[in-house]
């Protein structure tokens, strides 16, 4: 079964893990013609309160 796609969401926190993946996720993406969305997710610091503001 074929499936089409236009866009592929890479999330990453640009961590070892996540720029390891970065060339496997460009791989799926090249062929088909798709492009590729980053969605950047920043830790939160350990000082930061629950709702991730600085104490």
């Amino acid at each position: 079964m074929a499936v089409s796609c236009r866009k592929v969401l890479i999330a990453t926190d640009l961590s070892a893990r996540s720029r390891n993946a970065f060339p496997h996720e460009a791989d799926m993406a090249t062929p088909h013609s798709t492009g590729m969305v980053f969605f950047h997710v920043p830790e939160v610091p350990d000082h930061a309160d629950s709702r991730g503001r600085w104490q």
